[in-house]
């Protein structure tokens, strides 16, 4: 089958479109073999294959298949899969059992626990761009103890995780929604739900909210130092991009040196020092995937309290365009690429 995939660490061409096995799932195992008719691309796909993450998550095996997200059809299942049978169409983000099987390519694996069904009201490219950013945001929002009521602010807006987690806090009862993003994106938040967005260009959050008016924020940009200021006492930030420790790294399977977890805390204390000084909860977010938090996203769906916003590259030999937006920092929502 082909596979856009790398094996050996570095730029964007060491990438390429590869010949692999079809990979079969175990016999006596809750594994699914799904035929993969999208995929979608998030920032850790180019952090990884750059070999930015490679001195904490080292590479298990080689080559390694490209992207996290898909929907497709379940075409083979282990004996020990109860939830889902062959031709069913389901989506998810696929799990760490298979460390160098991406979703990036004609037929990808899966474990049960990490799938839900595809949503009736959603295209597979609509479905693919959903699970690793839309869990991202509703388990930030569930750390940062969000409550009905609460008034939010959300960096990076118009991302892939922003931009679910301004329908997320409109959806579960924000009083006021504010987020950041550049101008020309400001009608698109809005139309998503956002009451309030700031062109993080020319406006200084910390100089426009000097008395620190939200309950929450949430930090997909490496402005944590900024939200800290501008969350009042007693709020929480979390972050899916800084304060990152070596006991988080362990907790995602990664096993850092002595060395690194000393450059992780000098990296970090300031943000936790800061936020303890403001009186904020202060915390890096670990995406937990699992099929739970993917089933009450999907009933979000059905309910069309939630959508994706979505740029498609149609055909797996246009997945090094799809990624490259990514990477440059243009996207908008998900780069999503349709594989059959």
């Amino acid at each position: 089958m082909r596979a856009y995939a790398y094996a050996a660490h570095g730029a964007a061409n060491v990438a390429t479109l590869q010949n692999v096995p079809i990979p079969d799932p175990p016999a006596s195992s809750s594994t699914l073999q799904i035929k993969v008719n999208a995929c979608s691309f998030n920032p850790i796909d180019y952090k990884r294959r750059s070999g930015a993450l490679k001195m904490i998550f080292p590479e298990k095996y080689w080559p390694v298949t490209l992207a996290y997200d898909v929907c497709g059809v379940v075409t083979k299942a282990g004996d020990k899969v109860t939830k889902f049978k062959v031709g069913d169409t389901v989506y998810g983000r696929v799990s760490t059992a298979y460390p160098n099987i991406g979703t990036c390519a004609e037929y990808t694996l899966a474990t049960e626990d990490v799938l839900s069904f595809k949503p009736q009201k959603m295209t597979s490219e609509e479905a693919a761009a959903v699970p690793l950013a839309c869990l991202t945001a509703f388990q930030m929002l569930r750390k940062a103890g969000f409550k009905q009521g609460d008034h939010i602010l959300i960096t990076a807006g118009a991302g892939g995780v922003g931009h679910y987690a301004i329908q997320l806090a409109k959806a579960l009862g924000a009083s006021k929604i504010t987020a950041t993003a550049s101008a020309p994106k400001h009608e698109l938040l809005k139309s998503l739900g956002c009451d309030e967005v700031i062109d993080y260009k020319s406006q200084d959050i910390t100089k426009l909210f000097k008395a620190r008016p939200f309950d929450i924020g949430l930090d997909n940009s490496a402005e944590s130092a900024k939200l800290i200021k501008v969350v009042k006492e007693g709020g929480s930030v979390v972050s899916v991009v800084e304060g990152i420790n070596s006991q988080t790294v362990r907790e995602m399977g990664g096993n850092p040196s002595f060395l690194i977890g000393w450059i992780l805390y000098f990296m970090t204390r300031s943000l936790y020092n800061a936020a303890s000084k403001a009186r904020v909860s202060y915390s890096f977010m670990r995406l937990q995937t699992n099929s739970k938090d993917l089933d009450e996203i999907s009933a979000l769906i059905e309910a069309g309290k939630l959508r994706s916003v979505i740029k498609v590259f149609d055909g797996i030999e246009k997945a090094p365009y799809a990624l490259a937006e990514v990477e440059g920092g243009r996207a908008t929502g998900k780069m999503v690429v349709k594989i059959a």
